[in-house]
């Protein structure tokens, strides 16, 4: 009897182990990422289970009635409810998140090959760039590219967002407030740097509704504000939470010698991540101008990335942001109106430029290979 006992127990106790590696091994998966293999880890840890269970059950019954006669079967009969309960029920009980019991059996988990952090992240950064790379159908083809921005945002540079110094305009501080009125009503801007002799050493900042208040015959010198200066090799992210630290809505970029090479405004951080911002003082958001013969009228600050991303252009990637960075390297110096740049899949013909610069190219595609 004793023997009978101790061989019931043993089993009961096989049955219990053997549904808590697997319903452990459940819970593992169920919080590591979700693998296309995931579903036939699942169905083959229930499969276990069950056989264990059965098979314990099974052999109560059969070694409790050869032995015992009438009396196994009612050993049996109360057995196999007990059964079910240690060898299903308190498994589930004690895996189920949020219980205590859940911490005993991780180790279990990880040894039956679940994951060994449970706590950490569910998505890798590499896992998320390689599910962003997939094909995904136009509906959700916007919020891909968002997503997609929000990863990339995290490396990108200031230097890289902010509008260079030859596309600024700016005044000198012994500038009247009349002269910055004409500029602002002219060309349409909100904001205007305030420079001292040569364009780099940038002293401050005048903003439009300054100059409601103030008087024609006043130095520009004398109403301008402040400016926040940042490193050009910080990152935009960083830029981006001290201006939201500081309460700014733009900053001075400056180079490892103090000097002016820029200007980045919060406008420009957000539209890294978002896409492009309309608001009642940009005259012209796209870069790009579709004219009616098909070919595209580009201006040279457009990137080279957000480019290829919308065209089947295929414009190789350097060590350069924009389209006039592409000409630039090709060329080796400043090119002149009409020439033309050959590539694989677009033929770049130069429309504009000035002094050191280019200002507009025009793109013809030549199709894409299949």
């Amino acid at each position: 009897m004793n023997m009978m006992l101790w061989i019931s127990a043993s089993l009961v106790l096989g049955g219990f182990i053997a549904r808590t590696l697997a319903v452990s091994k459940e819970t593992a998966c169920l919080r590591g990422p979700r693998t296309e293999s995931w579903n036939d880890i699942l169905q083959g840890s229930f499969l276990i289970a069950e056989v264990a269970t059965a098979s314990v059950a099974l052999g109560l019954g059969l070694l409790a009635f050869t032995a015992l006669g009438s009396t196994g079967l009612i050993i049996t009969i109360l057995m196999t409810p007990l059964t079910l309960l240690i060898g299903d029920g308190l498994p589930r009980a004690f895996t189920r998140d949020g219980l205590q019991g859940d911490q005993i059996f991780r180790a279990l988990g990880a040894w039956t090959g679940g994951a060994r952090e449970p706590d950490g992240p569910a998505w890798s950064r590499s896992q998320m760039s390689t599910l962003l790379a997939k094909d995904a159908s136009e509906d959700v083809g916007e919020e891909r590219q968002m997503i997609r921005r929000v990863f990339d945002f995290a490396d990108v540079q200031v230097k890289d967002v902010m509008v260079p110094l030859v596309d600024i305009t700016a005044l000198r501080e012994d500038s009247s407030v009349a002269q910055a009125i004409r500029v602002v009503k002219h060309q349409g801007l909100s904001r205007l740097p305030i420079f001292h002799e040569r364009m780099p050493n940038i002293t401050g900042m005048i903003h439009a509704f300054d100059l409601l208040t103030a008087q024609n015959q006043q130095r520009v010198k004398e109403i301008m504000k402040p400016v926040t200066f940042v490193p050009d090799m910080i990152l935009a992210n960083d830029v981006l939470r001290r201006m939201q630290a500081e309460g700014v809505n733009l900053a001075v970029v400056i180079d490892e010698y103090g000097g002016a090479i820029g200007i980045v405004a919060m406008e420009d951080l957000l539209e890294e991540v978002v896409g492009e911002i309309a608001d009642e003082y940009d005259r012209e958001n796209d870069p790009v101008q579709v004219q009616t013969n098909g070919t595209c009228r580009v201006r040279a600050r457009a990137e080279v990335k957000e480019l290829n991303e919308r065209f089947p252009w295929r414009l190789p990637e350097g060590d350069y942001e924009t389209l006039g960075g592409l000409l630039l390297n090709h060329f080796e110096r400043v090119p002149s109106v009409d020439e033309i740049c050959e590539l694989p899949y677009a033929r770049l013909r130069i429309l504009k430029t000035r002094d050191r610069s280019i200002e507009e190219i025009e793109v013809e595609s030549k199709g894409v290979e299949t």
